[in-house]
């Protein structure tokens, strides 16, 4: 794994880790008063013992109970959309991020900021499937997200960009080209997101060695002032297309 996938990584792991130990305090503070409910009332029971194995770190034993819980009509409302939560995170840290993602659409479905709150968990693991390389998982995600109607403007502009960015790992070039210019015909595409685009497809159509064409799309990327994330590595890849480009020649006139 990359630097920058070692430090997604335990910024996400630090992240759940805070998450536990709020969950542990919560239940050490308030687990006098809560534990009259919870035997009288099976779903939180089951609710209580997932999340005690949750912070024990028996993930597939805590979704089991989760699951027990949710199997019970009464589990409704909050109290679902809690159990979900709960859940979904536990597929998380058993490293089942598609599985995750699903639950994480059933949560927000019933929840009145569903729309808000699943684009933002969907784009996470979209996020991080990619940096597993489980390109085909993460196009599956970024797919949700593009279909919803929910999402237009730039959170669409988003979740295409990603999805072309997995279809280049894929080696689908055409594909690739295709979704980034759709992105490039968004009025949303202006400033750092059009640079961003141009220059990632200009990575494709170096890969196609077509490298005339990659070359005027880095410098396009490279005229907009805007654009500053990424304009070094666009710099750099400019320099080798332009290399390749020379080398090129270099062959056909020798020939």
């Amino acid at each position: 794994m990359n630097f920058y996938g070692c430090f997604i990584e335990k910024k996400s792991s630090n992240f759940r880790f805070k998450l536990l130990c709020i969950l542990s305090l919560f239940f050490s503070c308030f687990g006098t008063a809560a534990s009259s409910s919870v035997d009288e009332n099976p779903v939180l029971a089951f609710q209580s013992k997932g999340t005690d194995l949750y912070l024990l770190r028996r993930y597939d034993e805590a979704i089991e109970s989760y699951n027990a819980a949710l199997a019970i009509p009464e589990c409704t409302g909050k109290t679902r959309i809690n159990v979900l939560y709960e859940k979904a995170y536990c597929l998380q840290f058993s490293d089942r991020w598609l599985e995750s993602a699903e639950v994480f659409a059933a949560a927000y479905s019933i929840s009145k900021h569903g729309s808000i709150g699943l684009y933002k968990e969907f784009f996470r693991i979209g996020v991080r499937l990619m940096l597993k390389e489980h390109y085909e998982d993460a196009i599956s995600v970024y797919d949700q997200i593009i279909n919803i109607q929910d999402y237009q403007g730039i959170d669409r502009l988003k979740a295409l960009q990603q999805k072309g960015r997995c279809l280049h790992s894929l080696r689908l070039y055409d594909k690739a080209l295709e979704v980034f210019e759709e992105v490039l015909s968004m009025p949303e595409c202006q400033g750092q997101e059009q640079g961003k685009t141009l220059s990632w497809k200009g990575d494709v159509l170096y890969w196609l060695q077509r490298y005339n064409e990659a070359i005027a799309l880095y410098n396009r990327a490279l005229s907009i002032p805007e654009y500053k994330t990424g304009r070094r590595n666009t710099e750099l890849r400019k320099r080798f297309a332009v290399t390749e480009l020379n080398r090129s020649n270099s062959c056909c006139s020798i020939s």
